[in-house]
């Protein structure tokens, strides 16, 4: 059954925004390690529970919006998660299924699901056991904090920010961050718990059995008893889970909540934004970078004098360029030495994967997407095919961009040597001298931004800090680094979080990346 919506004349750009909405649930399950349309299948399901239990259009909107971004900061957290659980995809498909609260469970999971040595896990359980609370709290805090900071970039009405600051309460109270627990926690983040906890066992633990086992198991702990009660006996509820068609039928309920759901409807532009940050967040290497290369693609473009359309396709396929890297562990990226033939089969192949994602938003920015790393000379990938010089333009701004940062075999480059570099590409005849000739041209130019908190009030020092926060570098190493202690990088961190106005490292990553800081 398709959700009913009013009559509405055809619109192009509202059609164009909900197909981006919903691509960025693909891009979630991409980053999360989830099976392919698990965040689209769990807002329907969020959206016929709320039907099934009467609820109001204000609260059902609240829910099925808040399903859609429940893992919106599923990425803000995916540094840590590597390094306590080695493949932060592997670990949260291994995971997700299992009440957090049942330790056995989880150190069952931990030792026998997860990949590496008996010693590697043994390990891996070791300082769980020690670390596991603060562990969890960073948890909480930071996907809570990273979803509500990028939804309300898409103008997320506070109804459903409400349901992403209790993303982790549990009805029985041992959830978080707050500690909330059973009608204190809003109505529609009770659907939004319910369906996620019911989805994934769908998915991964039985099909509908699964989801009702899940409904009985999890009552008056983590899942709202009474609704558990009327969902697991309702034919309409089990039948959601396999209702197709999915897609048609989540952009409808989409449309029809779109406008109780937020206190401002976002534009095309405004999903495109976050998604580049969204994937950008995923590894402290590429905070910024996609901000970046659609700055310098946006300058390059206007001194080349590309026309309007044309450069607004260049500028969102800037942002969009990487999203394929959420799909590659972290692990991956943080390898110093040559990669072993999957680790590149993984990264070659993210193109690939952002130009599927993209192709739902826009067909011509998905193919500059695609072939972002083509190289003239057929050296580049996934295809080896000749770029056009629009993708050119933005190869060119890419490599620019990625040599000026920190990586693990290397260090930035300073804008000499980044030059230089790049006019070497020309000279190997993988980039052609018109597009190289541009970027360079405006490398160094101030990055736009739209700042909650201006520069000026952060000091020299507090921005400092907050950069290598941001980075993921602990107290210590920041200190190493400026020549401080430790306790003077925690007072200029709390200091710096104040100001921008968060609690966790994934909001000042966001925040830091917003205001430029992050070059």
């Amino acid at each position: 059954m398709k959700l009913a919506t009013k009559e509405r004349e055809p619109n192009e750009k509202r059609e164009s925004l909900l197909a981006a909405l919903a691509s960025l649930g693909l891009a979630i399950d991409m980053a999360n390690g989830s099976p392919e349309t698990t965040v689209l299948r769990g807002t329907w399901v969020a959206v016929v529970a709320a039907k099934e239990l009467g609820l109001d259009a204000e609260t059902t909107a609240a829910a099925t919006f808040g399903a859609l971004f429940r893992y919106l900061g599923c990425t803000s957290y995916a540094l840590e998660e590597s390094r306590l659980l080695g493949d932060e995809h592997e670990a949260a498909r291994a995971l997700a299924p299992i009440d957090k609260k049942e330790a056995g469970p989880l150190a069952k999971a931990i030792l026998q699901d997860l990949s590496g040595t008996a010693f590697e896990r043994a390990v891996r359980g070791a300082r769980l056991m020690v670390e596991g609370e603060r562990f969890r709290e960073g948890y909480e805090q930071s996907h809570c904090e990273g979803a509500k900071l990028l939804a309300s970039r898409l103008g997320a009405h506070p109804r459903v920010l409400d349901v992403l600051t209790v993303l982790h309460e549990r009805w029985d109270g041992h959830g978080g961050p707050a500690r909330l627990s059973q009608e204190a926690i809003p109505l529609a983040a009770r659907v939004v718990h319910l369906a996620r906890e019911a989805t994934v066992h769908f998915v991964l633990r039985g099909g509908e059995v699964g989801a009702v086992k899940c409904l009985e198991s999890r009552a008056k702990k983590q899942l709202d008893p009474s609704m558990c009660a009327a969902l697991a006996t309702s034919e309409r509820f089990l039948a959601a889970f396999r209702e197709e068609p999915l897609w048609d039928n989540v952009t409808a309920a989409l449309d029809a909540s779109l406008d109780l759901a937020c206190a401002r409807v976002p534009s095309l532009d405004d999903v495109v934004e976050v998604m580049g940050d969204f994937a950008d967040q995923k590894c402290p290497l590429f905070l910024g970078h996609a901000r970046r290369v659609a700055s310098l693609v946006q300058g390059a473009a206007q001194r080349l004098g590309i026309d309007a359309l044309r450069t607004r396709c260049l500028v969102r396929a800037a942002w969009l360029h990487d999203l394929g890297r959420v799909s590659v562990p972290n692990r991956v990226f943080f390898t110093k030495g040559p990669l072993g033939p999957i680790e590149w089969e993984k990264v070659r192949l993210h193109p690939y994967v952002g130009e599927r994602i993209a192709q739902h938003l826009d067909p011509g920015v998905a193919k500059l997407v695609g072939a972002h790393h083509e190289r003239l000379d057929g050296t580049g990938y996934p295809t080896g095919r000749r770029p056009d010089d629009l993708t050119c333009l933005l190869a060119a701004a890419d490599v620019l961009a990625a040599i000026g940062e920190d990586r693990p075999h290397r260090p930035r480059l300073a804008t000499e040597e980044r030059h230089r570099a790049l006019a070497a590409e020309v000279t190997a005849g993988r980039l052609p001298r018109e597009a190289v000739d541009a970027v360079l041209a405006v490398d160094g130019s101030p990055l736009e931004s739209k700042p909650a908190v201006t520069v000026e009030e952060l000091t020299h020092r507090e921005r400092e800090v907050l950069t290598l926060v941001a980075r993921g570098l602990s107290n210590k190493e920041i200190g190493g680094r400026l020549g401080i202690s430790d306790r003077t990088v925690q007072s200029h961190t709390i200091r710096s979080y104040d100001k921008l106005g968060v609690r966790s490292r994934a909001g000042a990553a966001l925040r830091a990346s917003e205001l430029g800081l992050l070059v």
